[in-house]
């Protein structure tokens, strides 16, 4: 778990506006789907380019 402290509320309220939250729920999501792959290794990770 994690604090954030603002300055004053209208800036939490922009960054609660910003969508952040709502795309790292999906990231989260995501890798969630992709865990159990990974673990039974049946995904090979992406090479660096």
């Amino acid at each position: 778990m994690s604090r954030i402290v603002y300055q004053s509320q209208a800036d939490r309220d922009a960054h609660l506006q910003s969508g952040m939250e709502a795309g790292m729920r999906e990231t989260f999501d995501r890798l969630a789907e992709l865990l159990p792959a990974l673990a039974s290794g049946g995904c090979e990770p992406a090479s660096a380019s």
